[in-house]
């Protein structure tokens, strides 16, 4: 075959295979198109068949719970009503209950004239029938039985006429107001030995009432009067007494706890021998009130007032007296734990013998006439507290500090204060002798005109203190310890001599050694030694020629030596021993070697002072020897024994004395 005749069969071999597959894919598209509609009409037809289902479903589940709600609603509506049939028939019975109980205590009362205590079946009878009805009756219906029989004076407790008995009384959500008179007075009520829960007294006048032995929870006497009540052996758990007064009252024997007291008035109240545990006694003010043998745990009198108030043999745990003023008062042979007294005003206030005072603090305190004898002190603060004549005789302190405290004419005699801390105290005029001191700070403190006679001064450190005219006689004190003070000046020392600071003037007696006047300005005529007292030591300045006269002067720079901050009122003193016709000035002179003061000293006196100010930056000794008749023939004209020192000291020594 052919070339030309391959081709040509080929090409008819394609056009024959393109023809049947055309006719087949005609088929294939007829055949879908002829399924498609049917398909399309079961697919809708499933959807809204299924709709219609779960419409039916929600209808039905509709159905169901409108059903349920109707038969709920007629449940409710069957129990409500069947409650309020319930209610109505209680209603009718506690009525009924009220009236019975009432009618038969009248005739009670009527049988025995109003006195049913008169006859002991009767006490039995209305005993019974008033605790029975009690344990019936609602709150609202027994505020009307304690009012009936408080009218008819069967809750009166007085010589003539005794309280029935309500002993073992259970009554709850009870207002007394509604048993008083006009809701205002509420005299003679007795209600002993009873439990009284969630009662209210408010604001009510209460006079001779009785509430011994009865046990209350939760409740309110706030802004009530009470006088003459007694509340002996009670139990308070929860009580708001805020804004009472309260006069001749006793709690003794209680046990009262979580309790307001603040802002109360209290006038002769006894709370002796009394279990006290969170307390509040805020602002309140109390006097001649007795807390004797009380035990007071986590008690607040911050900023309350305390006119003779007794403490003796309580013991306190946990206390707060910040800001609190105390007149009068007594903590005798007590105990204080963990109490804050800071800022607390105290005027003639005794812990005379108290066994332990420990982690107390009275720090800024000011304490007047406060008296600590025989006490026993244990880390206790005075920082910063102002003691007038506090008495500490015979007391033990450990951990002690009187830091920066004033502390004026204290009484320390005997104390065991060893590890004591006084720095910068101020202990002016203090006392203490055969006190045993060993190991105490008494650096930077005050100690002018104080007595440390026999006392044990072992190891004391007395750095930078002021010891002026303070007798050391009989005690241990080292020459150490008194060369580290700021001044020594005129202090009693064992050896029985009077001590002496350093001279501030340089040659303030001649050196008969030198022909120089070391150490001063010769300003005018001629100044020469001559000795005198057949001492070749010292010699007098005197006077070489009387015609012309002497001046010469000296000064002394008071940077390093005083500080007006630390030592405000202090005063420069002049000694001197001269001759008729010599005088000498004490001159203050400030930075601008202006004189601000003067004082003058001649022979007719041995000394002179000099108030220093903070302008006062130099002192200067001026000496005049004059030049006249008065001098002789000039050996007569002299000045000797010159001394300059500083007595530092406070405006505390003003005001309040020491100097």
């Amino acid at each position: 075959m052919t070339a030309r005749e391959e081709s040509t069969q080929t090409d008819q071999s394609r056009v024959a295979t393109g023809s049947l597959s055309s006719l087949k894919l005609k088929d294939v598209l007829k055949f879908i198109s002829s399924l498609l509609l049917p398909l399309t009409l079961g697919v809708f037809t499933v959807i809204i068949t299924v709709q219609q289902h779960e419409v039916g479903k929600q209808q039905r589940e509709q159905d169901r719970r409108s059903s349920e709600l109707q038969r709920e609603q007629d449940r409710r509506s069957s129990e409500l009503q069947r409650e309020q049939e319930r209610n109505l028939n209680d209603e009718r019975y506690k009525n009924d209950r009220l009236d019975t109980y009432i009618k038969e205590m009248g005739k009670l009362l009527e049988k025995h004239n109003g006195s049913i205590i008169s006859s002991d079946v009767g006490i039995t009878l209305a005993r019974v029938k008033t605790l029975n009805v009690f344990r019936q009756l609602d709150p609202q219906r027994t505020v009307r039985v304690i009012r009936f029989l408080y009218e008819a004076k069967q809750l009166t407790d007085t010589q003539e006429n005794r309280s029935l008995d309500l002993s073992t009384a259970e009554l709850f959500d009870i207002d007394f107001r509604n048993s008083s008179v006009n809701k205002k007075k509420l005299n003679s009520l007795s209600l002993t030995s009873m439990y009284l829960s969630n009662t209210t007294f408010i604001g009510l006048e209460m006079g001779h009432v009785k509430f011994s032995d009865t046990q209350f929870t939760i409740v309110n006497f706030s802004l009530s009067n009470i006088s003459h009540g007694d509340f002996s052996s009670t139990t308070f758990n929860n009580a708001n007494f805020s804004y009472a007064n309260l006069s001749d009252t006793t709690f003794e024997k209680a046990q009262l706890k979580n309790m307001n007291f603040s802002y109360t008035h209290m006038n002769s109240v006894s709370f002796s021998s009394a279990e006290l545990d969170t307390l509040n006694y805020s602002s309140a003010n109390i006097r001649n009130v007795s807390f004797t043998g009380s035990s007071l745990r986590n008690i607040n009198f911050s900023n309350v007032s305390l006119i003779n108030v007794q403490l003796p043999s309580t013991r306190f745990e946990h206390a707060n007296f910040t800001h609190a003023q105390l007149f009068n008062t007594s903590f005798k042979s007590g105990t204080l734990q963990n109490v804050d007294s800071s800022f607390a005003l105290m005027n003639d206030v005794d812990f005379s013998s108290v066994i332990k005072l420990s982690n107390v603090n009275f720090s800024y305190a000011p304490l007047s006439n406060v008296k600590f004898p025989d006490a026993q002190l244990v880390n206790v603060s005075f920082l910063c507290a102002d003691l007038s004549y506090p008495d500490f005789q015979g007391a033990h302190f450990q951990n002690t500090s009187f830091s920066s405290a004033i502390l004026i004419s204290a009484k320390f005699e005997r104390t065991e204060a060893s590890f004591t801390n006084f720095g910068q105290a101020n202990t002016i005029l203090a006392r203490f002798d055969d006190a045993n001191l060993n190991y105490s700070n008494f650096s930077h403190a005050n100690i002018k005109r104080a007595s440390f006679v026999r006392a044990n001064l072992n190891e004391v450190e007395f750095s930078r203190a002021n010891l002026y005219k303070v007798n050391f006689n009989g005690t241990n004190i080292t020459d150490k310890q008194l060369h580290s003070a700021l001044s020594i000046q005129d202090a009693l020392l064992p050896n029985k001599t009077l001590a002496q600071d350093a001279n501030l003037i340089k040659n303030g007696q001649h050196d008969c050694t030198s022909s120089a006047i070391n150490g001063w300005t010769l300003q005018s005529g001629n100044v020469s030694k001559v000795m005198f007292g057949k001492n070749e030591i010292n010699c007098q300045f005197t006077l070489q020629s009387i015609s012309t006269g002497a001046t010469m002067h000296q000064r002394v720079i008071l940077s390093g030596i005083w500080d007006s901050s630390s030592w405000p009122y202090s005063q420069a003193v002049l000694r001197a021993n001269m001759s008729i016709g010599v005088t000498m000035q004490l001159r203050g002179i400030d930075s601008n070697d202006l004189v601000l003061a003067r004082y003058s000293l001649n022979s007719t006196g041995t000394n002179d002072s000099l108030i220093l100010s903070d302008e006062i930056r130099q002192l200067e000794v001026f000496i005049e020897f004059s030049a006249n008749d008065n001098c002789g023939n000039g050996t007569n004209c002299w000045c000797s024994d010159i001394k300059l020192f500083i007595i530092y000291g406070t405006y505390l020594e003003l005001f309040r004395g020491g100097e």
